[in-house]
């Protein structure tokens, strides 16, 4: 399922619009909620899946995309 998002361009009041994917609308959930709970030391996934309602194992794929593109850090947790 795809988001459609609607946005105003420059002066000349053009609607712009953009479809993002259900991957998509949850990888900015993902860094969203980074930004919003980093506090200086690793956030848990198994948290930001609680926090978001979304499958661990999905983010984990997600995740793998974001530091490939080199947008996140991740390290192995324990």
């Amino acid at each position: 399922m795809n988001s459609i998002i609607s946005m105003r361009e420059g002066g000349a009041g053009k609607e712009v619009f953009m479809r993002i994917s259900t991957r998509g609308k949850n990888a900015i959930k993902l860094m969203l909620d980074l930004a919003t709970y980093n506090h200086g030391e690793p956030v848990r996934l198994k948290d930001i899946a609680k926090r978001q309602n979304i499958s661990e194992k999905y983010l984990e794929q997600i995740v793998a995309v974001l530091h490939k593109a080199a947008l996140v850090k991740s390290i192995r947790g324990r």
